[in-house]
């Protein structure tokens, strides 16, 4: 590349807007394979050591022909640093996303998912979706668009906080009046 086209890039601001966005995809996309490895159940196959790409392609019940795509999704990771691969086969690198299997962090390990998930709809969607002047022909979300039980594993997370209000709020004893305008089935107020 001759130096010219270089300083003209440099020049135009486009070289910096590649950076910023090289990092943005960067962490999305390690953000969107850690919540892939986790909802499909293949972190939890590679949290105690190397598993060969053979047995799990076998484990996930892959065909012949689909063996080459996992192989890609694995080596992806290896890219991204979130797993390691070696002649006994591929791991979990990173101690952070071990963690995140543990069953204390579920609500956290959901909320990676969720986020990954909103990015991939509701949020890229959003926009295009609000209102009848739908431009882009798709239909508005509806409560259909949402999963249900990872949203139930996020809201454990809040728990602590619901739990520190409702003891600040309802007395311990006697009798009181109570509205509760929520969802469910009342466990917390109960």
């Amino acid at each position: 590349m001759k130096f010219r086209t270089v300083f003209a890039l440099v020049r135009s601001g486009q070289v910096t807007s590649l950076i910023w966005v090289a990092l943005a995809a960067r962490a999305h996309y390690r953000l969107a394979f850690i919540a892939g490895g986790l909802s499909s159940g293949l972190f939890q196959k590679l949290v105690s050591g190397p598993v060969p790409m053979e047995r799990l392609a076998s484990d996930l019940g892959l065909k012949s022909n689909m063996r080459d795509g996992l192989r890609a999704w694995l080596e992806f990771g290896v890219g991204l640093g979130e797993l390691r691969s070696g002649p006994d086969g591929y791991t979990l690198r990173r101690r952070r996303t071990k963690k995140l299997l543990r069953q204390n962090n579920d609500a956290v390990a959901a909320i990676l998912q969720e986020a990954a998930m909103l990015a991939g709809s509701f949020v890229t969607q959003g926009a295009s979706r609000l209102g009848s002047a739908n431009v882009s022909g798709q239909r508005q979300f509806t409560l259909a668009d949402q999963n249900g039980p990872l949203t139930a594993r996020t809201s454990r997370f809040s728990e602590p906080f619901i739990c520190e209000v409702l003891e600040a709020v309802i007395p311990r004893y006697g009798t009181f009046s109570l509205f509760e305008i929520g969802c469910g089935a009342a466990a917390y107020i109960r």
